[in-house]
C-alpha cells in the first residue's frame, strides 16, 4: 500500500538506529552495547566477561 512511505522510513531508521548506537557506545566507552539485543538491556544489565 504504502511503498514510498515504506522506502523512505527504511533508511532513516537505519541512519537513526546506528547514531544513537554509537552515540550510546561512545558514552558508554564499550562497544558491548551495539551487540546487545537493545540499548536498554544493555545499559542497565553490567557486562563481566
Amino acid at each position: 500500500m504504502s511503498t514510498s512511505n515504506f522506502s523512505y522510513a527504511q533508511p532513516n531508521r537505519l541512519i537513526l538506529c546506528k547514531i544513537h548506537l554509537i552515540s550510546l557506545s561512545v558514552a558508554t566507552k564499550t562497544p558491548q552495547v551495539i551487540s546487545s539485543n537493545t540499548p536498554a538491556e544493555a545499559s542497565l544489565i553490567p557486562h563481566s566477561d
